[in-house]
């Protein structure tokens, strides 16, 4: 949902409109990730009765089921955050929700890598989450502490990194054409005007 953000307004070609208000580069991204997170809020709201019924017939405390919630909000904010980065260089929301896809990819196998012996606990959510959702076991507040703060970490420094070389990355972008398509093979406009723009000038 977030990748798409501002690669859709360099699509468009709206991007140049924001960089003429007195917005600053923090306050565009922050809108960005605050109104596509709000969206992904919506659709798992519904959810919360099913998830609290579900918890009271499994005979799970509501401690461990906010701490699972909160789980699952960190690790989306994170992840929300990462896609935004790749938006801010990406021309297109094709391009930037492929290279979120890549990015965790190249996440993943380089833990598998560096971390030849075993993931660290408080940095592996399915393990963290295993924990919150298994009543047998006792909760460590340090192990849940240390985990929300990494992955809380990697979001901000997420939304740092976008917001330092936003004007530098997407002005250029945003300014430049599309080199997919040569002006001597364009087919003819024809009658659907609109579609014959999105394909052939923006690239659609």
């Amino acid at each position: 949902v977030t990748a798409g953000g501002l690669a859709g307004e360099k699509q468009l070609g709206t991007i140049s409109t924001l960089f003429t208000t007195e917005m600053t580069a923090w306050g565009v991204i922050a809108g960005k990730y605050f109104s596509r997170l709000i969206i992904l809020a919506h659709i798992a709201l519904p959810a919360l009765p099913i998830m609290v019924l579900m918890t009271i017939l499994g005979n799970l405390d509501m401690v461990r089921l906010s701490l699972a919630l909160a789980h699952a909000c960190v690790l989306t904010a994170a992840l929300g955050a990462m896609c935004l980065l790749c938006s801010v260089w990406a021309r297109r929301g094709s391009d930037a929700i492929l290279a979120s896809y890549a990015s965790l990819v190249l996440i993943y196998f380089a833990s598998l890598f560096f971390l030849t012996d075993s993931i660290p606990t408080w940095l592996d959510p399915v393990e963290v989450l295993a924990q919150l959702c298994t009543p047998q076991t006792m909760l460590q507040p340090r192990l849940l502490l240390t985990h929300f703060t990494f992955w809380g970490g990697v979001g901000f420094a997420c939304l740092f990194l976008a917001t330092y070389p936003l004007r530098r990355a997407c002005s250029p972008q945003s300014a430049a054409r599309s080199s997919r398509w040569f002006r001597a093979i364009r087919p003819p406009v024809g009658d659907d005007s609109i579609r014959w723009r999105e394909r052939h000038l923006i690239g659609m």
